[in-house]
């Protein structure tokens, strides 16, 4: 196969990957995918929004959230690059 069909392959098993290690987190935990990004998963706090169509208040509730960090090699890398 091609360059892109060999590199769109070890992408796509390198997210699906990624996803299963995301999915299987507990709120708290961290990920490293090596050398690219830190995964962070954790609890955003309950919040008050309104509705814009009543103007009323109301409550959004505690969400799960994941954070992303690039990690020192990807950081040097773009520098490098600039």
């Amino acid at each position: 196969g091609s360059y892109q069909e060999t590199a769109k392959t070890s992408l796509d098993a390198m997210v699906s990957s990624v996803h299963e290690e995301v999915s299987e987190l507990e709120v708290g935990d961290s990920f490293i995918v090596s050398g690219i990004v830190s995964i962070h998963k954790k609890l955003g706090a309950e919040r008050t929004g309104r509705n814009f169509q009543t103007n009323e208040k109301i409550v959004i509730p505690a969400q799960v959230k994941l954070s992303y960090r690039s990690v020192k090699p990807m950081i040097d890398a773009m520098d490098s690059n600039a």
